[in-house]
């Protein structure tokens, strides 16, 4: 009866932790799929982007950080780096950084 009740729990617990897990992962696809589509908007100039964030300078100051890190890792990796180089991805990096601080400006602009 015990080593039924343990068999009971140890599979439902486990069914819980990866349906949490599946549900993660779907979560984080999403947000990828739409910073894969934002950063594809942004990489046309004469485009727009509207988004439903609105950003503060705390917001695109702790983004800008993350950016410039994720670079600095990615330099110093030389695997990643070598991948890096071959698609592109630091142009694409630097686009976004330059985007977030051009946003960082125009809102220091809007509050003088």
């Amino acid at each position: 009866m015990k080593f039924t009740i343990l068999f009971s729990t140890l599979f439902l617990c486990q069914f819980v932790f990866s349906q949490n897990q599946i549900t993660s992962v779907k979560q984080d696809q999403q947000v990828v799929e739409k910073q894969l589509s934002s950063d594809e908007q942004k990489s046309k100039p004469s485009q727009v982007v509207k988004t439903n964030q609105e950003w503060t300078l705390e917001s695109l100051d702790k983004y800008i950080l993350a950016l410039e890190v994720k670079k600095n890792w990615v330099k110093n990796n030389p695997e990643e780096n070598q991948k890096a180089i071959e698609s592109g991805w630091f142009e694409k990096i630097d686009t976004s950084i330059n985007n977030a601080r051009l946003k960082r400006e125009a809102i220091l602009q809007k509050q003088n």
